[in-house]
């Protein structure tokens, strides 16, 4: 898969994740956030929680689950930017939690079905 059609799929996976956690009631504050040390897919509120979302899509499971490729780098980098976000933005949540959605694409690409990891380990 060239570079252009992985960017798109990954867009498309995070407006639909986006409007997944809508649909569970969470309200939608950014999509794609670049912050000094990389970007955040999406930030999202949860009541008074400030919500960091790494949306991770796949068309096979043939590498495995969405969910595994957040290794410890990944979630070091995480813990990182969800700190920045907070910092940048003192008055959007009390609390503070880093989710991971894992997407499935069908074969045409298009989501067909999600997982929500509230509260990723990220030690």
């Amino acid at each position: 898969m060239d570079g252009y059609r992985r960017a798109a799929l990954g867009t498309a996976a995070e407006a639909a994740a986006a409007r997944f956690l809508e649909a569970r009631g969470m309200r939608i504050v950014e999509l794609d956030a670049r912050l000094p040390g990389g970007q955040v897919d999406v930030v999202a509120l949860d009541g008074d929680c400030l919500v960091i979302v790494e949306v991770k899509a796949r068309s096979s499971d043939a590498y495995g689950v969405p969910a595994e490729a957040v290794d410890q780098r990944k979630r070091s980098r995480l813990r990182h930017l969800a700190g920045a976000y907070a910092a940048a933005h003192p008055g959007l949540g009390r609390r503070l939690r880093v989710d991971v959605v894992a997407v499935s694409l069908d074969r045409a690409g298009a989501p067909a079905r999600f997982e929500h990891l509230p509260a990723i380990d990220l030690s």
